[in-house]
């Protein structure tokens, strides 16, 4: 900003950027991830993550009440390797 002998502003510089994309792409992201969040809390089919490890990462709520598990934070919490824990074969997962 240059001010002139009073100090007063006589000259401001700035940039003015268009964000509507960038708001718009926002709001596309939003959407999608609510809706694959509908999609998986309210599937009837067990959906999970795993690590190569075999640790959940999440589950949703069908593969818990499938599991016997209140939660799927109680099923992530409690089974700690799915190979030994869930497979009747613990190669199965590999």
């Amino acid at each position: 900003m240059v001010k002139d002998e009073s100090g007063q502003p006589r000259h401001m510089f700035g940039t003015v950027q268009d964000i509507t994309e960038r708001k718009q792409a926002e709001e596309a992201l939003r959407k999608a991830e609510h809706k694959y969040r509908e999609i998986f809390e309210n599937s009837i089919e067990g959906i999970f993550q795993t690590t190569p490890e075999g640790k959940y990462l999440g589950a949703n709520p069908a593969l818990a009440r499938m599991y016997g598990y209140e939660s799927p934070e109680d099923l992530i919490a409690s089974i700690t390797d799915i190979g030994q824990m869930v497979y009747v074969d613990p190669e199965r997962p590999e």
